[in-house]
């Protein structure tokens, strides 16, 4: 059915436009009625107001890059989440927003989730499984806040299976490792390596290690995921390489016990040490 004729006399308005007793409007079926400018204004001026009109209408596309935006910017982003797991999600958003950046949140549906798992995960499992995991926390995020209409679409996608890696550390092998950092004048490292050891903890709770962190019973380890402090008692290897590292501590002020200066214990070994090394000293 077509549209009714104008007037020839109305022929130079812009579609949808009409003259009524206020000035001219916009009124297009579906939407709401608009006036767009007063009854003096010359052709010129209403064609201008109407694609100033027009302009308006068009809105930015929300995309999942805004969503993950506006969620690194919460609370619940930055109060809530311990700082090592802000810089994990941080890079796991990378991957995830290569892929699902530019599309609206709505329209990432779980076939989609599968299909970028069965490709990320075909070489890299582990990081596959942290990046679906991601992208379900802020869809549900979003969903929360209105942000996002559908259910998680990672939720009926199934996290892939992998095999545990590493390999068991014997002692013949940690000895000369830690043989090869004294020879090379690594030092702190040696210090770090051995409390991660005897204490069972993760590097990033090492590296936190502060000189308040000595106890007269022991040493004092905090999960930094969990938070949950944990007194491992002294051994005479433990004492030895706690006291090591702070001799060692050339570069800090000399300070007190209860003092907030880092055991400065350095990194860049740490991230390629091996797990496992016969029993432990240190119960």
């Amino acid at each position: 059915m077509m549209g009714r004729r104008r007037n020839p006399e109305n022929a130079w308005m812009p579609p949808h436009v009409a003259c009524y007793k206020n000035g001219y409007r916009f009124r297009k079926h579906g939407e709401p009625t608009k006036h767009i400018i007063g009854p003096d204004a010359s052709q010129a001026e209403v064609w201008v107001a109407y694609e100033k009109y027009l302009a308006g209408l068009v809105q930015k596309t929300f995309t999942f890059a805004d969503l993950v935006e506006l969620y690194f910017a919460s609370p619940q982003y930055t109060k809530h989440i311990k700082p090592q797991t802000q810089k994990d999600y941080y890079r796991y958003s990378q991957r995830v927003l290569a892929v699902f950046g530019e599309m609206e949140p709505d329209n990432i549906t779980s076939p989609l989730v599968q299909m970028f798992m069965d490709a990320r995960g075909a070489e890299h499992p582990t990081s596959a499984n942290r990046e679906r995991t991601f992208l379900g926390i802020v869809m549900i995020w979003g969903k929360a806040r209105a942000f996002v209409k559908i259910e998680d679409p990672t939720a009926v996608v199934k996290t892939i299976k992998v095999k545990l890696g590493g390999r068991y550390v014997e002692d013949w092998v940690y000895q000369a490792f830690w043989q090869w950092l004294g020879d090379h004048g690594h030092v702190m490292h040696q210090c770090a390596m051995e409390i991660s050891y005897l204490c069972a903890a993760r590097q990033q709770d090492v590296l936190a290690l502060t000189r308040s962190d000595i106890q007269e019973d022991g040493l004092l380890i905090v999960q930094a995921n969990t938070s949950k402090a944990q007194l491992k008692l002294w051994s005479s290897a433990l004492k030895e390489a706690v006291d090591l590292a702070v001799a060692t501590n050339t570069e800090a002020q000399i300070q007190t016990i209860s003092s907030a200066a880092a055991l400065a214990v350095p990194t860049p070994v740490l991230g390629s040490m091996p797990s496992g090394k016969g029993n432990s000293e240190q119960h």
